[in-house]
């Protein structure tokens, strides 16, 4: 394939990449505890001479907006950290704090995780009256049970998204830390920390790249058709 046109592939290719990043970030907007991807296209060139067009994303760990529920259950993070929780897979850690008793007596989130304590150990809180304090402290009928786990990063860029909301860490465990004086916000819920203004920016600014890359694009195979037009005129 001519460098040229493999070239404006991997440019065409990337610019839908990035358009799928901010249309993922734009249909997350109400997605509580949802963290923002931010791409970029960089284009690198090897020791060889070649060079590769790629997206490059992170995620955006900003804080959202700390709505109101009323649910006793839901908990906001007002401060540094990340809630805890056990999945098949391990440990993960999130921003949303949208929690629920199971049927075993457990607190989990919606989709049954359990979370977990400072203890590292599951929440267990029966059927009593659950109330959370602003410590992290669940009491259950005015009896504390347990604290809810807070941890924060050394390098929070080591962070990698797993789902809309759950983060997997990706470095060595002693540089997970306990938050040692957790601030929570009971009946609160975190928002997205998606601005759906500056995303429907960003992805007016992505479709005006797609278009020219496609312009230039469809401008080299046309030039490209016309000279072997032209070669094979010279042939007959």
């Amino acid at each position: 394939m001519n460098d040229a046109v493999f070239s404006a592939y991997q440019a065409l290719e990337a610019r839908m990449k990035m358009v799928d990043i901010i249309a993922n970030n734009m249909a997350n907007v109400q997605t509580s505890g949802f963290k923002r991807d931010f791409g970029q296209v960089l284009q690198e060139t090897t020791e060889q001479g070649s060079s590769s067009i790629e997206v490059y994303s992170k995620v955006d760990l900003g804080p959202g907006e700390l709505v109101s529920t009323g649910n006793e259950l839901d908990v906001a993070i007002d401060g540094p950290g990340f809630f805890a929780v056990e999945t098949d897979n391990g440990l993960r850690y999130t921003r949303n704090g949208s929690f629920m008793v199971s049927k075993d007596g457990e607190l989990v989130m919606k989709d049954g995780i359990r979370v977990l304590s400072n203890g590292d150990a599951p929440i267990q809180v029966g059927r009593g009256r659950i109330s959370i304090q602003d410590t992290g402290d669940v009491l259950v009928d005015g009896n504390s049970v347990a604290t809810l786990k807070l941890v924060d990063f050394s390098d929070p860029g080591l962070l990698k998204k797993e789902g809309l909301f759950r983060l997997e860490w990706t470095g060595d465990d002693f540089d997970v830390v306990d938050v040692l004086e957790p601030r929570v916000k009971s009946g609160h819920l975190e928002k997205s920390n998606v601005n759906s203004i500056t995303e429907m920016v960003a992805l007016m600014s992505a479709f005006r790249e797609f278009e020219s890359v496609a312009q230039t694009l469809k401008t080299i195979t046309g030039d490209m058709d016309k000279q072997m037009l032209a070669e094979l005129a010279d042939l007959s």
